[in-house]
């Protein structure tokens, strides 16, 4: 049975798997998450690069839309509702900006619909924040990768812009790191176990 909602103790070798909140110079706040997966690079690739991944084995994701059945592409179009801190739905939509497989991918997302409650306080304001992912990926061996997974998240405007992207973080950010470790690991349990092959892609090994 795939985890959906849950972590578990892994047996295979990790050499990093970490939560960092780091500043840039322009303000933009980094939440990174890296794990080794025995399987190819290819193979993880085109995993963590299907949509249909996210609501499998991210705890706060409810469902995908768009592209969701096949690797996405440069130019492609996602959308996913996501529940905030376990309470407060949003609809993001993602575009994918570089794709360069099977190395590294980027997309960003903006909120396109949020719930009464964040629109009453924030308003036009949730506009003005965005985050864009990037997927490193880096093969080990023929059968072993190292995934890096960063969010970096950002505002844009000045300093009631600023004001405000810092208290929507405050707001996010605990579930945020619980919800991208969550992911990774149970992106690790899911490929390792050959659950992928029929959750993503309706295939049997």
């Amino acid at each position: 049975m795939t985890p959906t909602r849950q972590t578990r103790n892994l047996d295979s070798p990790i050499t990093e798997q970490k939560s960092t909140l780091s500043n840039s110079k322009k303000g933009n706040v980094t939440l990174e998450n890296s794990i080794v997966i025995n399987k190819n690079i290819q193979e993880v690739f085109d995993s963590v690069t299907t949509s249909r991944l996210w609501p499998l084995c991210y705890p706060e994701t409810v469902a995908v839309g768009g592209v969701t059945s096949r690797p996405f592409i440069k130019g492609d179009l996602i959308i996913e509702k996501f529940l905030y801190a376990s309470s407060i739905y949003s609809v993001i939509q993602y575009n994918v900006d570089e794709y360069d497989p099977p190395n590294k991918v980027t997309f960003h997302g903006k909120i396109v619909m949020t719930s009464q409650w964040l629109n009453f306080f924030f308003g036009s304001q949730m506009k003005n924040i965005g985050g864009t992912f990037e997927y490193n990926l880096k093969s080990l061996s023929d059968d072993v990768t190292h995934w890096d997974r960063k969010i970096h998240f950002y505002y844009t405007g000045g300093f009631l812009n600023k004001l405000f992207f810092n208290a929507y973080l405050a707001f996010v950010w605990p579930n945020q790191k619980i919800g991208a470790q969550s992911f990774v690991e149970n992106v690790k349990w899911l490929l390792e176990n050959n659950q992928h092959y029929r959750e993503l892609w309706n295939k049997d090994i």
